[in-house]
């Protein structure tokens, strides 16, 4: 019997509550419960050191602050730069979104939303992650087939 892992913990960064209740309706149709929102680039800082989320959704053109501002922090600080960022968009200009994608956006989610798109992108991304973060885990482990000799020269 294999248990699944629970569903990840998402945090929606959008000023916009029928936006955010809208995704989080989605999510939880789809069996997300550790759900979380923002509605300004300070909110979501704290947030993300609060819920510790596996991945964000963040509206590309918050009203009063600047999602490419949260982006570039989040891709700054070692402990959420591999966590998966997907960009809400509407309507933006390419030249927003071609900026948002040089900034280490994971993905784009279009409006009208497509539940089952979102749940796909964001278990895809996590599971990605999660595969990387178990490889390096293997990696940094000490091999037990070692004698103490850090060459792991046995000829002596």
């Amino acid at each position: 019997m294999t248990i699944d892992p629970p569903r990840p913990r998402v945090l929606i960064v959008d000023d916009t509550p029928s936006t955010v209740d809208l995704l989080v309706r989605s999510l939880a149709r789809h069996g997300y419960t550790r759900l979380s929102s923002a509605a300004t680039v300070v909110d979501a800082v704290r947030a993300v050191d609060t819920c510790l989320p596996d991945a964000v959704l963040l509206d590309l053109s918050l009203s009063l602050q600047d999602g490419h501002l949260l982006l570039r922090h989040l891709r700054g600080e070692p402990l959420w730069s591999p966590a998966p960022v997907f960009m809400i968009t509407g309507r933006h200009p390419a030249s927003a979104i071609k900026a948002a994608a040089a900034e280490g956006a994971t993905g784009f989610i279009s409006q009208p939303f497509n539940g089952s798109e979102i749940v796909y992108k964001i278990e895809q991304a996590v599971r990605g992650l999660r595969s990387r973060v178990a490889e390096l885990d293997d990696l940094l482990q000490p091999d037990p087939r070692r004698s103490g000799d850090e060459h792991g020269d046995r000829s002596r």
